[in-house]
């Protein structure tokens, strides 16, 4: 849990309701991707969200069972989490040996303050097999400040595959910061 309590409040909350919504879209769907399935047609089978997760339709899949949730077991157990709860074990999964997420070297190449509440750290996937059309190519992680805390805002797109990675990212930043390194101006 300890990469969760690094996620912004707001946005851990906004991401769980975004990955329930997927889910119940998919648990809908479950019927049909099975048949789908058992008939060994090629292509693909796709589900769609709107990102929205209402009480009829989580009661309607609470049921649905959930094989890769360590410690979950169906639909609506996962969707009882907290926030924080939920942002632990999407990192828990994400973290497992079974992922195929994997974990990206990642160097930091800076951070631009916006104001005296945000930080927009700069970095670049340097893992090997990593290639990019675009040379210049930059990813990008949003810190807010809360109080005197700092927390990693997941409200834009994050490419992260697990709590390490924003663990590690956060980690590194400030780190360097307390190096004082030349890693960050005001807009």
């Amino acid at each position: 849990m300890e990469a969760a309590t690094l996620v912004d409040p707001a946005s851990a909350s906004l991401f769980r309701e975004r990955q329930l919504a997927s889910l119940v879209g998919w648990a809908q769907q479950l019927d049909a991707l099975k048949a789908w399935r058992k008939r060994a047609e090629g292509g693909s089978f796709g589900w769609s969200s709107n990102g929205i997760v209402t009480s009829e339709r989580l009661a309607a899949t609470a049921d649905t069972t959930l094989a890769a949730v360590p410690g979950v077991t169906t639909l609506g157990e996962l969707a009882s989490l907290s926030a924080a709860a939920f942002i632990a074990k999407y990192f828990e999964v994400s973290n497992s040996p079974d992922s195929k997420a994997g974990v990206a070297a990642r160097r930091i190449l800076g951070g631009v303050a916006e104001g005296e509440f945000t930080v927009h750290v700069l970095y670049r996937d340097e893992s090997p097999g990593i290639t990019y059309s675009d040379p210049y190519h930059v990813d990008h992680l949003r810190l807010k400040r809360n109080s005197n805390d700092w927390f990693v805002d997941l409200w834009g797109d994050p490419e992260f595959a697990s709590g390490h990675d924003v663990m590690r990212l956060a980690d590194d930043f400030f780190a360097s910061m307390e190096r004082n390194e030349d890693l960050h101006s005001d807009v």
